[in-house]
């Protein structure tokens, strides 16, 4: 049966996987590399204020960028670069990242200090501390590094963990990290602990740029990070060559960032996100979203602080825009199901890296609405159209401008005054097909096949129900064949553990790998053994490290 209905949809196919973190989607657009990071961008405006009415409701999004001569650029940086060593890095994607990392050190100053750390599971620090970005130190680091088989996956906790913990004390130079990799967060939490990661970084006055490559990634994670530390976000294109990458890098790494301490809004705007207001640069705009309306011109004021000079504990800036709003506009309808994920965590999560990231943002939300769209289609077409009616009621509340779900949910509704159904109206589950005359779009034409022994075909809503039931008790049979296998490697790993635990270690990555490329594991499970396995690789790790000082 179609047992398909909204309550166990997410609100927006966009929510679950930008905001919560939770998978990949594709990655964000970015625009190409700035010629000079301190142009602003194509907007002419340094502050807008995007509207969007319904039932009484007002959403907004305002986008707020400082003025180019905002903040003085320092003369040399701290920068550690966190290069992903995770088993998807490898071939084409592997040579691309460590030319983009060649470009990045080959254009920083002189003056400038980088440490360079491989991440996967965990994170190794190729240089023991902060060297010039040329000379031997640095020629041995990156001879290491490409020495480093590519194996387990990505734990982006340890990731930022990583940048944080290489910046202790008051900041001696201004502080940055850049990141090269995929996204992809298979090793680690999502939730409350990769929050408080990132709000580590702004403690230490931290900015995470990325670089985006690799066959899969998690643009929306990047791109949250970014938006949240203040800093930018670009990904990998078939034109778009390595050292273009190291460059924009090295460009966004050493632009000043202003950390916000205070803003003063129209209280009319009475819900904000991401409540913790993210920094400035004059590289791009900053986005805020929320509830609220304001029909007059309103003034935004901004204190702030940014890193100038070595032995500097900063300089003090307030920034300030006047804000004309805008006409409340349909094309703005995006923002209601995305103040609504954000509320879900206070909008540490949202990838709205400026304009461009709103933009995608919107795209998200869009594909997700035609995506509920498509579904009540087909629940019209096998006759449950209360189910119909509800995925396509939610699809137009994302999108009020999709014609498709309006048309396909008027004749639901045309057919429904008409000929009720006969089924359970509450939970859709009707026995009447819609008439032929009014959904012939979205009925299927073509009558079900005879039955193998000639009689006739089983009921439609049968068939789907018994192939379901297969293809849950086949998965279940493969998931725990796979659990018995894992019990079995962690068995034989503990017994090795002490004599080998290089091996063990590499090992475990590939196990690790191999249980999150499982598609018949539901995430529950796949989260157990990941739990499992991540505890026993941190173990060999640590034993490794012993074991090299004995």
């Amino acid at each position: 049966m179609f047992k398909l209905s909204v309550q166990h949809m997410p609100r927006v196919m966009f929510a679950i996987a930008a905001l919560l973190g939770a998978t990949s989607i594709p990655a964000l657009a970015a625009p190409p590399p700035p010629q000079n990071p301190s142009t602003p961008g194509k907007a002419a405006e340094n502050a807008r204020l995007y509207t969007y009415e319904k039932d009484g409701a007002s959403y907004f999004a305002l986008s707020l960028q400082p003025p180019a001569k905002s903040a003085p650029r320092a003369a040399a940086h701290e920068i550690v670069v966190l290069f992903d060593t995770s088993a998807s890095q490898t071939g084409a994607f592997r040579e691309k990242g460590l030319e983009a990392l060649r470009s990045l050190l080959a254009t920083l100053s002189d003056a400038d200090r980088v440490r360079l750390v491989s991440v996967d599971i965990n994170a190794v620090p190729m240089t023991n501390s902060f060297v010039p970005p040329r000379g031997p130190e640095m020629s041995a680091a990156l001879e290491q590094l490409t020495k480093r088989v590519p194996l387990g996956s990505t734990d982006m906790e340890a990731v930022l963990a990583s940048a944080a913990e290489s910046f202790t004390g008051q900041p001696r130079l201004p502080r940055a990290a850049v990141y090269i990799g995929d996204g992809m967060n298979n090793a680690g939490p999502t939730g409350d602990e990769l929050t408080a990661a990132m709000d580590k970084l702004v403690e230490r006055r931290v900015p995470v740029s990325s670089y985006a490559i690799g066959p899969q990634r998690n643009g929306a994670l990047l791109a949250a990070i970014a938006n949240q530390t203040g800093g930018m976000f670009v990904a990998d294109a078939a034109n778009y060559a390595g050292q273009e990458a190291g460059r924009y890098l090295t460009a966004v790494a050493c632009e000043p960032v202003l950390w916000a301490s205070s803003i003063e809004l129209p209280k009319s705007l009475e819900k904000v996100y991401p409540t913790k207001t993210p920094p400035f640069r004059a590289d791009r705009d900053t986005v805020l979203i929320g509830q609220g309306s304001v029909s007059e011109p309103f003034n935004v004021t901004v204190a702030a602080n940014v890193a100038v000079a070595a032995n500097h504990g900063g300089q003090d800036a307030r920034l300030s825009w006047n804000v004309a709003p805008q006409k409340a506009d349909d094309e703005n309808s995006y923002l209601v199901p995305l103040v609504e994920a954000a509320a879900t965590n206070g909008g540490a999560l949202l990838p709205t890296v400026g304009t461009e990231g709103l933009l995608e943002a919107r795209r998200m939300v869009n594909l997700g609405a035609a995506e509920l769209a498509k579904l009540g289609r087909q629940a019209a077409a096998t006759g449950h159209r209360e189910q119909a009616r509800r995925l396509l009621e939610e699809s137009l509340r994302q999108d009020p401008n999709n014609d498709m779900a309006r048309d396909i949910r008027d004749a639901v509704v045309q057919v429904a005054a008409q000929a009720p159904a006969t089924g359970d109206a509450a939970t859709g589950d009707a026995a009447a097909a819609p008439a032929e005359d009014t959904l012939r779009l979205v009925r299927p034409q073509t009558p079900p096949p005879p039955a193998p022994n000639g009689d006739a075909a089983a009921p439609a809503d049968d068939a789907p129900a018994n192939f379901l039931d297969d293809v849950v008790q086949r998965r279940k049979l493969i998931a725990e064949a796979i659990n018995q296998d894992v019990t079995a490697q962690l068995a034989r790993a503990r017994d090795r553990m002490a004599a080998d635990p290089h091996g063990v270690e590499q090992e475990l990555k590939i196990l690790l790998d191999r249980i999150q490329r499982a598609p018949e594991l539901d995430a529950q499970v796949r989260a157990g053994l990941d739990e499992r396995v991540t505890a026993a690789v941190r173990q060999a790790a640590q034993r490794s490290a012993e074991f090299d000082l004995s």
